[in-house]
């Protein structure tokens, strides 16, 4: 079982309500300054550390702090929403993680901090159990498109720059949101850092890419700690 951005953000447009929760040139590789690789197994990094890191967002903002659990495979399942349970079309199917690349599954600490106001900002942290050594997504894939059956929401992710930050890969997406056969469309933007190939970070919102850029580096020097 494998879920993250792509669920997160489907089941935004099916529902209207997101459940989760890149300035740059389209088109860029990840950004990458060094894979992490520390001499402990997962880099001794806490994703509990994010919940209490309220200052990365701006000044004002009302957050709501989501502690560190570690996911049955019961919670697994729910946090899968749509993703889980209607089989999705990707075009091209070899790029279906561009419009997923921040992982959760049973047996991964998750933890993280939403807005609790407009706009919807949502940043998490995930240590999976056992670590995915394809947590990278490939240079091929720039774009991809992801339709529900009988195309009742369809999606465009396009790859943009991540921050630059040391020791980390980080990945950008910008998705076009298409619900109501077309009628209704929105943009929303992912950014994930991977620490390693078990921990990972991700911020999400609608608005303001660079803002999410600068909070995403905060939050992984959060983790650091």
């Amino acid at each position: 079982m494998r879920i993250g951005a792509l669920a997160v953000a489907l089941t935004a447009v099916i529902s209207g309500a997101t459940t989760a929760g890149c300035g740059g040139e389209p088109g860029a590789a990840p950004t990458t300054s060094a894979v992490a690789n520390s001499g402990e197994p997962d880099g001794g990094y806490d994703v509990g550390r994010l919940t209490s890191a309220t200052g990365i967002f701006p000044d004002g903002v009302k957050v709501t702090q989501m502690p560190k659990e570690t996911l049955s495979r019961e919670q697994a399942d729910q946090r899968a929403g749509l993703y889980g349970s209607i089989p999705m079309t990707y075009d091209p199917p070899d790029c279906r993680a561009l419009a997923d690349p921040f992982q959760m599954s049973e047996g991964s600490e998750v933890a993280g901090i939403r807005s609790a106001q407009p706009p919807s900002i949502v940043v998490m942290a995930s240590r999976a159990k056992i670590g995915d050594p394809d947590w990278v997504v490939g240079p091929e894939c720039q774009k991809v498109n992801v339709t529900s059956p009988q195309g009742v929401s369809k999606a465009g992710y396009e790859r943009i720059p991540g921050p630059a930050i040391d020791g980390v890969t980080t990945l950008g997406t910008r998705a076009q949101l298409q619900s109501g056969g077309g009628s209704e469309t929105r943009t929303l933007y992912t950014f994930v850092a991977v620490l390693s190939p078990q921990t990972s970070v991700m911020i999400q919102g609608s608005e303001n890419p660079d803002q999410l850029k600068a909070m995403l580096v905060k939050s992984v020097a959060a983790i650091r700690g």
